[in-house]
């Protein structure tokens, strides 16, 4: 009677033993997968939105070269000698401005400053704030100097006022500069799903450029030397400008699992 109850409990523990080990087979392969499919979600994601943000960049460029080209408000600011033909036309131009800001999905703001009379005209979409279009006022002198030192102008620039970066994209016509220019926050917010994606926009150096807290870290590489456990790091650069999207995300489910195989695991070991 002994030895049969030994046999049985030998048999019911093998049994036991091979269902756990085909569910942490099962579980292994589940989450490997998972992981793969997830992998290639998000990296399709990246670079859809990516593309997104180049098709929009570029628009606002040629947007800028109409304007420097052909404008007739903006001939007669530069020519005029007349100063009340010359105030009329910067009010028009102003308007114009209200009008081309409400066409482009991340145009935060647009300006023409005349270095010659040190004068702003400008305006702001819905997303910056009034500090924004203020900062960038008071500072349009400032930009136009990193215009001037840039490698090449035919690109978009980004620029740190205080603490915060903004994108500029900058044409100069005989001391008339137009500017358009966005909050990398902006690009970036769009593709933030939960509360906890965390979503970077980086130069060329690695620099996060949409800052939101003072103590968020400054460059890609403390990010990337923080990650927490479930947490991966996806990127996406542009092909046109020297910008790369990257977005971490934290799967709690596929954590979990994996937990739970480990747990498995450890009871066959036990066993």
């Amino acid at each position: 009677m002994k030895k049969l109850r030994k046999r049985l409990f030998a048999v019911i523990g093998t049994l036991v033993c091979a269902a756990i080990m085909i569910s942490v087979i099962f579980n292994i392969y589940f989450v490997n997968s998972q992981k793969i499919f997830r992998e290639q979600a998000y990296a399709g994601s990246l670079k859809v939105y990516m593309q997104s943000i180049e098709d929009s960049l570029t628009d606002i460029e040629n947007m800028l070269a109409i304007e420097s080209r052909s404008d007739g408000n903006l001939k007669m600011i530069i020519r005029s000698s007349n100063r009340l033909e010359w105030y009329l036309a910067l009010v028009r131009k102003k308007n114009q401005f209200e009008t081309e800001i409400k066409k482009y999905q991340y145009l935060d703001g647009i300006f023409l400053y005349d270095s010659r009379k040190d004068l702003f005209a400008g305006v702001k979409g819905t997303f910056a704030t009034e500090e924004d279009h203020t900062k960038i006022k008071d500072q349009a002198e400032e930009l136009t100097e990193h215009f001037k030192e840039a490698e090449s102008g035919n690109e978009w620039l980004s620029v740190r006022l205080g603490e915060d970066y903004y994108l500029i994209r900058m044409q100069e016509i005989k001391g008339i500069y137009l500017c358009a220019w966005i909050k990398p926050e902006h690009l970036t917010d769009g593709l933030r799903r939960t509360e906890e994606d965390n979503v970077f926009l980086c130069d060329s150096y690695g620099n996060i450029l949409n800052r939101k807290e003072k103590n968020q870290a400054k460059n890609i590489g403390e990010v990337k030397e923080s990650l927490g456990s479930g947490e991966s790091v996806f990127s996406q650069a542009s092909g046109e400008h020297p910008y790369t999207l990257f977005m971490i995300k934290k799967d709690s489910f596929l954590s979990n699992m994996h937990k739970t195989a480990l747990g498995q695991i450890a009871i066959i070991l036990c066993l």
